[in-house]
């Protein structure tokens, strides 16, 4: 689960709470476990994550979601906040016989 906009730290107890809730409504909505997900957020510290929002938006959000080269690269601009291009990643590898393929957008500040 990403958002940006929101760093959503620096909120008190409040903030893993609304963290935890977005989880639990997209993991039900896409068929999968809360475990199975994670949140990484990006943006002002110190502002609560607006939940009201993104549990109106999850419903479009997962209808439209694919899996694509395209997905990734909107994603990774999304995130870029400060930053002054999109960070990416990606590296294949055979595990068992099988193909696996990891990709990254990973957003650094320093």
């Amino acid at each position: 689960m990403v958002n940006a906009g929101n760093a959503n730290c620096a909120t008190g107890a409040a903030g893993p709470r609304r963290a935890q809730r977005t989880l639990a409504e997209a993991a039900k909505r896409l068929g999968c476990a809360p475990q199975e997900m994670f949140v990484c957020s990006t943006g002002v510290i110190g502002v609560p994550l607006p939940l009201e929002k993104i549990l109106r938006a999850l419903p479009v959000i997962v209808r439209h979601r694919r899996p694509s080269a395209r997905s990734f690269a909107e994603t990774s601009l999304a995130i870029c906040t400060t930053d002054t291009r999109p960070k990416t990643a990606a590296a294949s590898f055979k595990m068992a016989g099988n193909g696996f393929i990891s990709s990254a957008a990973p957003r650094a500040r320093g």
